[in-house]
């Protein structure tokens, strides 16, 4: 994450006029703390998503007291458990934000405000104009001012790349310069444009996100897809440590308010899992141990993300599928229908495979099925086609009938009494072990990569692995297969293609799938990538 702007403090006469104006009428008087965060969590992402910016921008040294008392009730602050209500209130009292009067505006107009007195809102408005009036006349006044130094802010755990929206114009602008070009190849004059980008790659990792289409108006679209990479990933910063540690996934949310359980998964995830390897992993545990413990760090972060998303989490859910690598070890959880796959290549031959793949969480596979049938619901699975198996509950008061894809997600607590959990599968693959497996021995390969014949039989270390973490917008369209070469090419070879290309052409390759499985193009699944490069064969 990046900024250019610093928050002012106020001084204590501002600090005493904001507590004796906002707290008692905003945080006491017009609604409550489980109204005030779900707004909030709404109002962000639906901003989000008509402006795709990152909602994370301006968040540097932001008064504390303000964001707590503006989210706080009686003086408990909820900061830790509404994070994104956190984020966005930062933004708002950050007078240097360029999207402050964005959410101040919102603020004054929608969703509660309109249900309160003409008084009330009058009120309201007159105290959040105070306020505003307040930051403004503390703000220093420059002339001459040198621009400030860009600079990262970045998390406890690390600094995350995040999935941007191709149709954003900015990122279309960047994608567009580098559009056909190799990589080793770029000139100069693109590196300002890349910078744009620099929340959702770099030379060795991306993510990338496209909005589907489901009906009604193209800018009523709301994506529900997440992506995160992030590496290294410091899951205590206390000690140091020398192996490779990365974290990477896809969040794909569905039903309502789904991205806001995804946004949740994404911004939480890291933080959650962090704080628990941090307190369980010591040294010298056994390497038997150290899995065991990290397994069950994965799945009590998944359980807890369901249980703490918020009200979006009563209807709203999203898959997950993530991988976690801590040295040699690739810890791959997944909850639902979204799919993770370790990938390796061989440059001397350039044959490209997958080492491991996800399974899907559909309501037909038999453990699923006799779970979800033994708690009560039903499963229906196609007779044929490519339609999926479905869970099927009946509302006994309305008959209103709820269809869910997938038997296991975060979130969706409405269906988990009735047997769809959050809990992941979790495997682990030992990158020592694939690469005895798929390092090649010199006389197999062609005669004229062979050295002479050696009185020893050597192996040729040409193996690179990577992962990749997709939804089903473009698991259901292109083969897994395809994927890993594509992005191989990208990946492995010096003149192939940006890796933000390789992620940017596969997901319009999933979108013309879309296109031509429906004749009149009246549906597209949202569409989102994560793709890490694990190892070279330079990286021993």
């Amino acid at each position: 994450m990046r900024t250019s702007s610093a928050a002012h403090q106020l001084p204590e006469w501002g600090k005493h006029i904001y507590r004796i104006l906002a707290v008692p009428i905003v945080g006491r008087f017009m609604f409550s703390e489980e109204e005030w965060n779900e707004y909030l969590q709404k109002m962000e992402t639906q901003w989000l998503q008509k402006h795709h910016v990152s909602i994370m921008e301006d968040l540097e040294n932001c008064p504390n007291f303000l964001i707590q008392s503006m989210l706080s009730r009686k003086g408990s602050s909820t900061m830790h458990a509404h994070p994104l209500s956190e984020s966005i209130m930062k933004n708002l009292l950050n007078e240097q934000s360029p999207k402050r009067d964005v959410y101040c505006d919102r603020l004054a107009s929608e969703y509660f405000l309109s249900s309160h007195t003409p008084f009330v809102r009058c009120l309201f408005n007159f105290v959040k104009s105070a306020i505003i009036g307040m930051l403004s006349l503390t703000s220093p006044v420059t002339t001459t001012a040198e621009p400030a130094a860009d600079h990262d802010i970045c998390p406890s755990y690390g600094c995350p790349l995040t999935s941007q929206d191709i149709l954003s114009s900015t990122v279309k602008k960047a994608l567009d310069c580098i559009q056909g070009k190799p990589k080793n190849t770029l000139p100069q004059s693109t590196q300002d444009i890349l910078t744009k980008l620099d929340v959702s790659c770099d030379e060795s990792k991306a993510t990338l996100a496209l909005t589907g289409y489901k009906g009604g108006e193209v800018k009523d679209q709301i994506n529900q897809d997440r992506g995160i990479v992030v590496c290294p990933y410091v899951y205590d910063p206390t000690q140091k440590e020398n192996r490779v540690q990365r974290l990477m996934g896809i969040f794909d949310g569905h039903s309502l308010d789904g991205e806001i359980v995804a946004e949740f998964c994404q911004n939480q995830m890291p933080l959650l899992l962090a704080e628990k390897l941090s307190a369980r992993l010591k040294p010298g545990i056994s390497d038997e141990e150290h899995d065991k413990i990290v397994k069950i760090a994965l799945e009590e972060t998944f359980v807890e993300l369901h249980e703490n998303c918020g009200p979006a989490g009563e209807q709203g859910g999203c898959t997950a599928s993530v991988i976690l690598q801590l040295g040699d070890k690739l810890f791959v959880a997944n909850t639902g229908d979204s799919r993770s796959f370790i990938c390796f290549h061989h440059s001397s031959t350039d044959v490209t495979g997958i080492a491991y793949m996800t399974e899907d969480h559909k309501p037909h596979l038999p453990e699923e099925k006799a779970r979800v049938e033994s708690m009560g619901a039903q499963v229906w699975v196609p007779r044929s086609g490519p339609a999926s198996s479905r869970v099927l509950l009946t509302d006994p008061n309305t008959g209103d009938q709820t269809a869910l894809a997938t038997s296991r997600s975060i979130g969706d607590r409405d269906v988990t009494s009735f047997g769809v959990i959050p809990n992941p599968q979790i495997d682990i693959i030992d990158i020592q072990i694939l690469l005895t497996t798929e390092r090649t021995p010199k006389s197999f390969l062609p005669s004229w990569l062979s050295s002479p014949p050696a009185s020893e039989e050597k192996l040729v270390d040409d193996v690179h692995i990577f992962a990749v973490s997709a939804t089903d917008g473009m698991i259901d369209i292109l083969d897994a297969k395809a994927i890993a070469r594509f992005l191989a090419s990208s990946l492995c070879k010096e003149n192939g293609d940006h890796l933000l290309t390789a992620c940017e052409k596969l997901i319009y390759m999933a979108a013309d799938g879309w296109r031509r499985a429906t004749a009149d193009g009246s549906y597209r699944d949202d569409i989102a990538i994560s793709v890490s490069k694990i190892r070279s064969p330079s990286c021993k």
